[in-house]
């Protein structure tokens, strides 16, 4: 089984972030949630986590999921990947693509006095930004951990002019460049806000 840790579309509640598992790696192809910006990594291996992740994006996905982030704060990173691999287990959904139906021109038979149910709502595009529009900062300074990468980036937001020029400094960094991800915490954080 393949995990996922992906940002949820703008348009949805909840946290920020969203689990999903995968059968195959060949199933993520075709979800149009997984994107360059997702935690992918194999079940069987959930070390793979504490690899691909530094200890602050850890600490980032824990405290974006509203888990009781104080309880983790002290502890080392291979034991903070170990129990967000565990809450990705119980909480991630199996991804399961959208099978065409042969027989689409024929209504199902329902019996007169069963309830009635509303149609399942058709899966919207994740929404992209506007390379053109424009940063406003909200914030003097980042509201996030000083030293951290995710400070770093704040930093690079905040002091960019349009989300064109943040994307470019952001792919820029070294070490562990950032991305879209880091302008969605910004504009949940309340550090941000867009014009087109």
């Amino acid at each position: 089984m393949y995990y996922v840790i992906c940002t949820r579309a703008e348009e949805q509640d909840g946290p920020l972030y969203q689990f999903y598992k995968f059968e195959s790696l060949e199933d993520m192809r075709y979800c149009e949630l997984v994107d360059e910006y997702s935690v992918v990594y194999n079940g069987e291996a959930a070390d793979q986590l504490a690899e691909c992740c530094t200890k602050d994006e850890l600490d980032m996905i824990w405290r974006m999921c509203d888990f009781d982030h104080d309880s983790l704060a002290h502890l080392n990173k291979s034991y903070i990947a170990q129990e967000v691999h565990l809450t990705v287990v119980g909480k991630a959904i199996l991804w399961k693509p959208d099978k065409e139906t042969t027989m689409s021109s024929v209504a199902p038979l329902v019996h007169e006095d069963a309830p009635v149910t509303e149609a399942p709502k058709a899966k919207q595009s994740r929404p992209r930004f506007n390379k053109n529009a424009k940063i406003v900062p909200l914030i003097d300074a980042p509201n996030l951990r000083e030293g951290t990468n995710r400070y770093r980036n704040m930093q690079v937001i905040l002091a960019s002019a349009t989300v064109a020029e943040a994307m470019d400094q952001l792919r820029a960094l070294q070490p562990a460049p950032g991305g879209g991800v880091d302008i969605k915490i910004a504009i949940k954080a309340g550090a941000i806000k867009l014009e087109d």
